[in-house]
């Protein structure tokens, strides 16, 4: 029996040509709206052949191989298909009394009440609606075979049964505009008779219980409309609702997205900042181990200026206690030649003495100079510790 490709298995196909597809991709290949292929891709989901996985502002489908499995509208067609009764037999009345009874075309016979119901939803590729419509199904298969228990074969026929009353249309009413067109099939029912009639050789025959065929069949229509007002409710809830929901969604999605740049430009600028004062910092300290350096040579330098200095003093102190010596001497009466020479020595010492204290004044100036400068930096420094910190 061929079946019509529908939506669901062209989705089918292409994924599993695929193993992965964006939806947007299956959308514009197969000429479907994105809500349509997202619909079905969540059915299938559930069913088990497919897999959506979901990326920051894409959906994928993805093909599960490990739990492929038959199609369940197969399956429920295979099975109504055998659960479809036999045509009822009419067997003829001898004689001229006889009453023709217009058997089901051919067409309509394939196409009974049941397998029409299913055929329009394997059309539709309705999958969700099978569970849904399972239970359904099901008491139709029992109420079939009450009907066959109850049909059995009449050897009389009554003369006054209308023929074109004996043949009534039931039409299946279509689900949607999308639907398949609707079916209809004929069955055969007979004017109301006596329930039972006494045969010649006394056994008692059963006639066809038309007016219950006919009930049953009344309320397994009933319950395709039933199923149709819900389908379509369904369809009318989701052209409503599950539209707004996703404009919604896309809405919040843009207004995150922007608020993602925001936080990239942000991050951005202050990650620039800190690079910026991380090199600060590190110049800083470079500057400050180069004054350090320089400081501890003023300090080197300064304690060998005190050493010499010290040096100096000793000396003067020996030329002092020379010249007292000497001084001792030409007031003894020694020769006024001395005297001069250690005058001159004296003053020469002097001098010494007088330009290694300027000396000592330079390098001491010097010295609180770079003292200043390295307090000044290291406050500096921490002004911008404090500051990094601040901005971290």
């Amino acid at each position: 029996m061929n079946y019509v490709s529908t939506d669901v298995d062209r989705i089918l196909e292409y994924v599993k040509g695929r193993k992965k597809a964006e939806l947007i991709e299956v959308s514009r290949a197969l000429g479907m709206k994105a809500m349509e292929v997202d619909k079905w891709a969540k059915i299938l989901e559930k069913q088990g052949l497919l897999q959506i996985q979901y990326d920051i502002t894409k959906m994928y489908l993805v093909w599960n191989e490990r739990q492929e499995k038959q199609d369940p509208v197969d399956k429920y067609v295979h099975d109504l298909e055998a659960a479809k009764p036999p045509a009822p037999s009419m067997p003829k009345k001898q004689g001229s009394d006889e009453t023709k009874i217009i058997p089901p075309s051919p067409k309509k016979k394939d196409m009974g009440f049941i397998h029409g119901g299913a055929f329009n939803l394997f059309i539709l590729g309705r999958k969700s609606d099978l569970k849904r419509s399972d239970a359904t199904i099901q008491p139709k298969d029992a109420e079939l075979k009450m009907t066959q228990k109850a049909v059995i074969p009449v050897q009389t026929i009554p003369r006054r049964v209308d023929e074109k009353k004996a043949i009534k249309e039931i039409t299946i009413p279509a689900e949607s505009k999308k639907e398949a067109p609707s079916r209809s099939f004929s069955l055969p029912f007979l004017s109301r008779s006596p329930s039972q009639k006494q045969a010649p050789d006394g056994d008692v025959d059963k006639e066809v219980p038309a007016q219950l065929l006919k009930d049953k069949v009344d309320a397994i229509n009933a319950t395709i409309a039933e199923i149709t007002a819900l389908n379509a409710e369904k369809e009318k809830l989701y052209a409503t609702e599950y539209t707004a929901l996703i404009s919604r969604l896309e809405s919040h999605l843009s207004v995150l997205s922007d608020k993602t740049s925001e936080k990239e430009g942000s991050f951005n600028t202050l990650h620039k900042r800190i690079a910026d004062l991380s090199e600060k910092i590190f110049s800083l300290q470079h500057e400050l181990q180069e004054s350090s350096k320089k400081i501890d040579e003023l300090e080197a330098h300064y304690n060998r200026k005190l050493e010499s200095l010290s040096q100096l003093r000793k000396l003067s102190q020996n030329y002092q206690q020379e010249l007292t010596a000497l001084t001792n001497e030409i007031e003894e009466g020694h020769m006024n030649k001395y005297l001069s020479e250690l005058k001159k020595i004296g003053q020469e010492y002097e001098a010494k003495a007088v330009a290694l204290s300027r000396k000592n004044e330079e390098v001491e100036a010097r010295l609180k100079a770079a003292r200043d400068r390295l307090q000044h930096l290291m406050k500096e420094s921490k002004a911008l510790s404090r500051k990094f910190e601040e901005d971290i």
